[in-house]
């Protein structure tokens, strides 16, 4: 029996890993669930701002589903319309009302809006908008950003993942993020080629960075002076760090728009949704046809209708409480920090925040955000996760709408005890 999972009662995960990882590779169904220490611990169930594992331990959420979670788990007035979905039927192999009154709410929510069309999940959300973007353009390229990450799909991995088609990465420039001089080059030398620039308008998988100054707006420049399409992945921020998404807050507009973790609550779901010039390959008798059996499946286009509903209904008063919320672990990081002499550092967009260790100040590009200590992040998350805080190795967290001030308490001081038993000083 391992000890530590005897000291902190885990003895049922770590049963549950063991017997997992003889049918299931390492143990999980998404790899980026293996990296728990000592092994991923297994939940049976969550509620508000709560999750509890099988061997009874309760925690404070800080992972959210990986984000979905904005309102919650299990929030009732969304539970309540997948029952009432589940007794008038889960797939139909047709239309359904809940589809148009999905996309017009999505509609009247996102500034680039005028046309939508859903899927099932971010990485799908990002084929998609590709596809359509080639298909309207009539061209292959695709001009990415380092550390901006679009799914695990071949078109936009990183070179290094295993098993990824070198081919399917030929067709795409991968630059650094931030620098205008770089962005110019490329764009002269390849704009009227590109099909489409993709981008997170707010980096969240890799930094939680806001964009510098302009750049958005010169993408939008680039874009409209070669007829590339911009593309943005809003898989994270739509509708969490606004009802708008990032879009509404940089007050750059793009052509299409990738939407999934915020847009159902939890359950699955994403939509792609942009000007009806760029879905002019996919209307009418254009030559794209975007399909999929479960596209527009009913139990995920019932819980985002209420859920876009709830966000916009109560539009004030949920991003005041996620950025109040925010701004209140944010200071408690950097107080914690303060009183155990230790170099954490964060960056935060609302209601997302992202951890780094041993650095001077927080990372600014990708870069520097390199440079932070992962093996010390993980070890904070293992010490938070005995002291009943469930938080993501790699130190990206999420607030949700149902943690109280007394959680992000509980929180504080649970990270000067974790954060105590770390070594003084970061990496030399």
């Amino acid at each position: 029996m391992n000890t530590i999972a005897a000291e902190l009662r885990w003895t049922a995960s770590e049963a549950y890993h063991q017997r997992a990882c003889e049918v299931l590779p390492r143990g999980v169904t998404s790899a980026a669930r293996a990296g728990g220490s000592p092994f991923p611990i297994a939940f049976e169930r969550a509620r508000g701002a709560r999750i509890w594992d099988i061997d009874g331990n309760e925690y404070i959420d800080l992972v959210g589903g990986f984000g979905p979670a904005i309102l919650g788990h299990l929030p009732p007035n969304v539970v309540s319309a997948v029952r009432l979905q589940i007794d008038r039927g889960v797939i139909f192999g047709g239309q359904h009302p809940g589809e148009l009154e999905l996309a017009e709410l999505i509609r009247a929510a996102v500034p680039c809006a005028e046309m939508v069309t859903l899927c099932n999940s971010g990485t799908e959300g990002v084929q998609t908008a590709l596809r359509i973007a080639r298909a309207t353009t009539g061209r292959q390229l695709i001009l990415a950003f380092d550390g901006h990450y679009h799914g695990w799909i071949d078109p936009v991995s990183p070179p290094n993942d295993a098993g990824s088609s070198a081919n399917a990465r030929a067709d795409r420039i991968v630059i650094e993020w931030g620098e205008m001089s770089k962005l110019d080059a490329v764009m002269e030398l390849y704009g009227d080629q590109l099909a489409a620039v993709i981008i997170e308008p707010f980096p969240c998988n890799q930094g939680v960075f806001r964009p510098t100054p302009g750049y958005l707006a010169r993408i939008r420049e680039w874009c409209d002076r070669t007829g590339a399409l911009l593309i943005f992945d809003e898989v994270i921020s739509g509708f969490r760090v606004a009802l708008g998404g990032a879009q509404s807050l940089v007050e750059v507009t793009p052509d299409l728009t990738v939407l999934a973790k915020g847009l159902a609550a939890g359950f699955p779901l994403a939509a792609v949704c942009g000007t009806r010039a760029a879905f002019s390959a996919a209307r009418g008798d254009g030559p794209l046809k975007i399909g999929g059996t479960y596209n527009g499946q009913a139990l995920g286009v019932a819980a985002a209708i209420r859920a876009v509903q709830h966000l916009r209904d109560e539009e004030k008063t949920v991003y005041a409480q996620l950025e109040g919320l925010g701004r209140q672990l944010e200071e408690r990081i950097s107080a914690a920090a303060t009183e155990t002499g230790r170099p954490l550092t964060v960056n935060r967009i609302g209601s997302i925040l992202q951890l780094f260790y041993g650095l001077d100040a927080p990372a600014k590009n990708v870069a520097e955000m390199r440079r932070s200590d992962a093996a010390a992040l993980t070890e904070l998350t293992r010490g938070l996760l005995s002291r009943g805080v469930y938080a993501l190795p790699r130190g990206l967290w999420f607030v949700s709408a149902m943690h109280s001030s007394a959680d992000i308490d509980r929180i504080g001081d649970a990270l000067v005890d974790a954060l105590t038993d770390l070594p003084a000083g970061g990496r030399e």
